[in-house]
């Protein structure tokens, strides 16, 4: 999210689109004021390597590192 004008919106429709039942609002809120928190930080990279790797051919698992402390957050 280093362009917030960019970041944040498609951070709120992925979030929408993830979990169509809750309020994608409150996730994008819990992200912007834990930006500095090193869990959230660590997870969200991690959790973009998951995705890269989840996007090549005969990929098995799911990328889980952001959408895992969003669950438990």
């Amino acid at each position: 999210m280093s362009d917030t004008e960019i970041g944040v919106p498609i951070t709120f429709h992925v979030l929408r689109k993830l979990f169509p039942d809750r309020d994608a609002s409150r996730y994008v809120e819990f992200l912007m004021h834990n930006l500095r928190d090193e869990n959230v930080t660590l997870v969200s990279m991690h959790g973009g390597q998951q995705c890269s790797d989840y996007n090549k051919p005969n990929a098995k698992g799911a990328p889980i590192g952001l959408f895992r402390y969003l669950l438990l957050a």
